[in-house]
């Protein structure tokens, strides 16, 4: 299975960019795929959209922070039976080559997110547009910052 994966990135204009380069590689690892698949590109748009957020959003009139990305091939026993979770696991530990069962990324900020404007425009879909690729988004605000977590279900073709 594909090591964890963690990039820090400027926040600047080019860190989607570099973002969607370095996770397509990373997932193609995890999948045992050269190209991509459907899934993959879900994946990666999803985090490069997170990305571009943090650009946007985290560090309105303060300069610029950073932004990191985490990502880790997992079998979630959240996301399927104790049973599935067992099974896949004792593959892996064994190097059964078996594909793990999702992949979980996260994208965090250090900065303070500006409102939301009542009226975004054209803008303000970011994260309606996340949640349609990935199977689960969760956002923690805090103090020090904001991350958005996301796993998604690998349904590659073998």
């Amino acid at each position: 299975m594909a090591a964890d994966l963690e990039l820090v990135l400027p926040s600047e204009a080019t860190a989607a960019a570099r973002c969607r380069r370095v996770i397509s590689v990373w997932l193609h690892t995890v999948c045992g795929r050269r190209e991509s698949c459907e899934t993959c590109d879900d994946v990666v748009y999803a985090v490069s959209e997170a990305v571009t957020n943090c650009v946007d959003h985290a560090y309105p009139g303060r300069g610029r922070g950073s932004i990191t990305v985490r990502a880790t091939a997992d079998d979630d026993p959240a996301r399927g039976s104790a049973a599935d979770v067992a099974s896949a696991l004792a593959i892996v530990r064994t190097g059964g080559g078996r594909r793990p069962a999702g992949v979980t990324v996260s994208v965090s900020d250090q900065g303070r997110w500006r409102p939301t404007p009542a009226d975004p425009g054209d803008r303000g879909r970011g994260l309606t547009m996340i949640r349609a690729y990935v199977d689960s988004v969760e956002i923690v605000r805090g103090e020090s910052g904001t991350t958005l977590t996301l796993w998604c279900k690998l349904e590659c073709p073998e």
